[in-house]
């Protein structure tokens, strides 16, 4: 085996074992858990057939 066939076969197990770790770790990590507390800014907007108004009538009644 010479040596560059060795050095690209190290590279490439090198990158495998990274990539392994980085996609583990990141799975390992639980969402936020926010507690019942209301978000002021969501990233996605409510959806509600009454508005904003409606909507958080209905969430303090």
């Amino acid at each position: 085996m010479n040596s560059k066939t060795l050095l690209l076969s190290l590279s490439a197990l090198y990158l495998i074992t990274i990539s392994a770790f980085a996609s583990e770790n990141s799975q390992l990590q639980p969402p936020p858990v926010y507690e019942g507390k209301i978000i002021e800014n969501p990233d996605i907007p409510p959806i509600y057939t009454g508005g904003p108004g409606e909507m958080n009538k209905f969430i303090s009644g």
